[in-house]
C-alpha cells in the first residue's frame, strides 16, 4: 500500500509538471502570437511613413524641376534684356521691347 501511495504521489508530481510545462507553452505561444501582432502593426506603421517619404521626396524632386525651370525662364529673359539694351539704337525703344530684337527693327 505504501508502494502504491509512492507511486500516485510520483505521477501526480508528473502530472503536475507536465501542467506547469503546458501553461508555460501556452504563455509562451500567447506572447509570440502578441509579438507577431505588434511587429505587423509596426510593419504597417513603417510602410506609412515610407510612402509618406516616397511622396515627399517626389514633391522635392517636382519643386526643385520648377525651380530650375524658372532659373532657366530669368536667365533667358535677361539674356534678352541685355541684347535689347545692347543691341538697340533707339533709347525709347529699349525700355519697351523685352523680347528679341529681329534685325528689321533695328
Amino acid at each position: 500500500m505504501a508502494t502504491l501511495a509512492s507511486q500516485l504521489r510520483e505521477e501526480k508530481d508528473i502530472v503536475l509538471a507536465k501542467e506547469k510545462e503546458i501553461k508555460a507553452l501556452r504563455l509562451k505561444v500567447r506572447n509570440q502570437d502578441e509579438a507577431g501582432m505588434m511587429a505587423s502593426s509596426e510593419n504597417v506603421s513603417l510602410r506609412e511613413q515610407l510612402e509618406r517619404r516616397e511622396e515627399e521626396i517626389y514633391d522635392l524632386k517636382l519643386a526643385t524641376i520648377e525651380f530650375i525651370c524658372c532659373i532657366m525662364l530669368l536667365q533667358e529673359a535677361t539674356i534678352r534684356l541685355r541684347g535689347c539694351w545692347c543691341g538697340c539704337r533707339d533709347p525709347s525703344a529699349r525700355l519697351y521691347s523685352f523680347p528679341r530684337l529681329d534685325k528689321q527693327r533695328l
